[in-house]
């Protein structure tokens, strides 16, 4: 039997370490270290690539783009209308003595006031304050009445308001009662004082339109404190329509 030298066993053996190595090089270039990527993976994970970015641009807009906006048109636009600019209030009274016919009054001036008052001794309290009260540098006054035929009846503001440079009050007598209500069987007048205030000064025309307890329309229209009153009157088609 042959023996191999040693020098041929040395010989294998570098052979097979070599073959070795080159498969292991094989190996490492085919499944890369995850943990040693490019730089893509680390940008992500640090937050410094596209979810930054976004982000901030986003926040930026709002912050300094349409929130600002908005809330200065918005202050801009609001609070410069003619409506502003007057404040209406109305007060509703009940008193025994009888009207013969509907009345609709534009009071100018405190003497106004206190010849309206002294036609009305049987007036509550609640009402001459409100009348009494008035500036009419800055206010202008208009006092409605019409008949009711029980005590359940109102004078009912349905409408007042500055319209073209004129206050406009429309009005009518109402019964209020109930299926439940008891309402006295008597004759009363009932009222409506209207007042409107001004930030600058008035406007001086007025224009009134009131409805009875039959459904009869009466209207008033004044065009300035030295002009007469004008009145007129006109059948509603419909009787029941104060109901």
């Amino acid at each position: 039997m042959t023996h191999p030298s040693r020098r041929t066993l040395l010989g294998s053996t570098a052979g097979l370490l070599a073959l070795t190595a080159g498969c292991i090089a094989d190996e490492d270039d085919d499944d890369p270290d995850p943990g040693s990527g490019s730089g893509n993976n680390s940008g992500d994970e640090n937050g410094n690539g596209d979810e930054n970015s976004t982000e901030n641009g986003e926040e930026d807009e709002n912050d300094n783009g349409e929130d600002d906006g908005d809330g200065n048109g918005d202050d801009d636009d609001d609070g410069n209308t003619g409506s502003d600019d007057v404040s209406i209030d109305d007060h509703q009274y009940q008193r025994p003595a009888v009207s013969d016919k509907p009345s609709m009054e534009h009071l100018r001036s405190s003497d106004d006031v206190e010849d309206w008052l002294a036609d009305r001794d049987d007036i509550d309290d609640d009402t001459t304050e409100f009348v009494d009260e008035t500036d009419f540098d800055e206010s202008v006054l208009v006092a409605l009445e019409a008949g009711g035929p029980n005590l359940c009846y109102e004078l009912a503001v349905e409408r007042a308001e500055v319209e073209d440079d004129t206050v406009v009050v429309e009005a009518a007598a109402v019964d209020e009662s109930t299926p439940e209500t008891a309402c006295g069987e008597q004759e009363v007048t009932v009222g409506a004082v209207v007042r409107a205030t001004f930030d600058d000064d008035p406007v001086t025309d007025v224009s009134v339109a009131l409805t009875d307890r039959d459904g009869k329309e009466h209207g008033m229209a004044t065009a300035s404190d030295s002009a007469s009153d004008s009145a007129s009157d006109s059948t509603g088609s419909d009787a029941d329509s104060n109901n």
